[in-house]
């Protein structure tokens, strides 16, 4: 068996910006480096775009990682090379002691809103997307990445995701709200029509993704989870209530990092709906699900044996979430999976761990 990773980090470095467009060099990202005794304590490193510091700690529009390499990050059993995918065979190194035999990378920076300038929004998602292409072209096929897209014109998002395909990404990453738009929107049709003619899942990923409701928090308690998490649960609402899963059949979404015990609620109330006859649901909702392509991220102590019951074994995957240190990392997700979980049959623990999300993101058996 060979287990994928179905989400793992990277912690953006320099050389991600290496594949800048010239024209937008002198306003590529810059590293900060903080005191060790301020309030930020070891995430002591912050990006400044645009006049603006990424990860940013206090005030409305709180949001945290720990890119550039902070303190924290300089602290971790993951070595620098490995965390920011400089040192490909340390990172492979790090994978074949884990059990894991592929991995597929997810950004950490774009996590939140970088750029308000459309052309610096490109250059720098095309700069992430080439940087990822040839660091993971060293791994011997056995790390993949997502590609970040632009979200000023979805014009643009579709250019960037071609560029992306020809590049190698197994993925297009989005975050569940996309500045005041969510995800059912007409104008992003282009977009998931063309993400099921390269055979690309769309991956909703969690960020901090809409300034407008980031705005609203100021610290952890908050900005941890209302403006980070809960947008995804909104994503898969509002995607099976605007028709998409019945309008792109063909197209793969996968909801990630986000946990799945939010699944029977929100599928029982959409079953409700769909009852009294809320426009653009043809199907029931938990009918729709079976049949559809729809793929989500569990964790390992959630109740999966339940949880089988509203969205087929064939459509779970399990991500460890390397390079990141919240309450989703999932080390030994070979040895989580069965600890927490000795009512799932090894047929079913080989799918979460290997061929589901093999299918999922088109990789090699």
């Amino acid at each position: 068996m060979k287990v994928v990773d179905a989400d793992a980090h990277i912690q953006e470095g320099p050389a991600t910006w290496g594949f800048l467009d010239s024209k937008y060099y002198p306003k590529r990202p810059i590293p900060l480096e903080f005191p060790e005794d301020t309030a930020s304590g070891a995430f002591n490193a912050a990006w400044l775009v645009e006049g603006r510091i990424h990860p940013q700690m206090a005030g409305p529009g709180w949001h945290i990682f720990a890119t550039p390499m902070s303190l924290l990050g300089r602290q971790k059993k993951i070595t620098l090379g490995a965390q920011e995918m400089t040192d490909v065979p340390a990172r492979l190194a790090d994978m074949d002691k884990l059990g894991i035999h592929y991995q597929v990378v997810f950004p950490t920076l774009f996590l939140a809103h970088l750029a308000h300038d459309a052309g610096l929004d490109r250059a720098l998602c095309q700069s992430y997307n080439r940087f990822m292409s040839q660091a993971c072209g060293k791994s011997g096929s056995r790390i993949h990445f997502a590609a970040v897209l632009p979200w000023h014109s979805v014009e643009e998002a579709i250019h960037t995701v071609r560029e992306g395909k020809e590049l190698g990404a197994v993925a297009a990453m989005v975050p569940a709200l996309l500045g005041d738009d969510t995800l059912e929107k007409e104008k992003f049709f282009p977009l998931y029509e063309e993400l099921s003619r390269l055979k690309l899942p769309l991956a909703i990923h969690v960020a901090w993704g809409s300034p407008t409701l980031n705005h609203l928090f100021d610290d952890f308690t908050h900005g941890g989870f209302s403006s980070f998490i809960l947008p995804t649960q909104m994503a898969f609402w509002g995607l099976m209530i605007g028709g998409i899963y019945d309008r792109f059949p063909d197209m793969k979404v996968a909801f990630l990092e986000a946990g799945s015990e939010w699944l029977p609620f929100l599928v029982n109330q959409l079953d409700r709906h769909y009852e009294r006859g809320t426009k653009n649901l043809k199907k029931r909702p938990s009918d729709c699900l079976k049949r559809g392509n729809v793929y989500i991220a569990c964790e390992a102590e959630e109740d999966l044996v339940y949880l089988l019951k509203f969205l087929p074994e064939d459509r779970w995957v399990l991500a460890s979430d390397y390079g990141h240190g919240d309450t989703s990392s999932e080390e030994d997700m070979v040895g989580a999976l069965k600890k927490h979980h000795s009512g799932l049959t090894t047929a079913q623990r080989e799918k979460i761990l290997s061929s589901n999300a093999m299918r999922l993101y088109g990789l090699e058996a």
